[in-house]
């Protein structure tokens, strides 16, 4: 079981509070720039929640989204 540390209780504080906000604005860049706020904080979120955890379990596969670049051959 994992329990909240005070920086996830932040997190999930200002998540919310940015959704609320971005909720009563129009679209446009304030709103835009809430909205990303909060989607950087639920992974911040994650990772917090994931490093956390007990026992040792490997990261969401979609926790931080990874291009594979394959390098040239010479």
């Amino acid at each position: 079981m994992m329990r909240k540390t005070p920086q996830a209780n932040r997190l999930s504080d200002r998540i919310k509070a940015a959704r609320d906000e971005a909720g009563r604005l129009p679209a446009g860049p304030e709103k835009d720039a809430l909205l990303g706020q909060a989607e950087q904080d639920e992974v911040a979120l994650r990772v917090i929640q994931w490093m956390t955890s007990s026992g040792h379990v490997a990261p969401p596969s979609d926790l931080l989204p990874v291009k594979r670049h394959t390098l040239p051959r010479k």
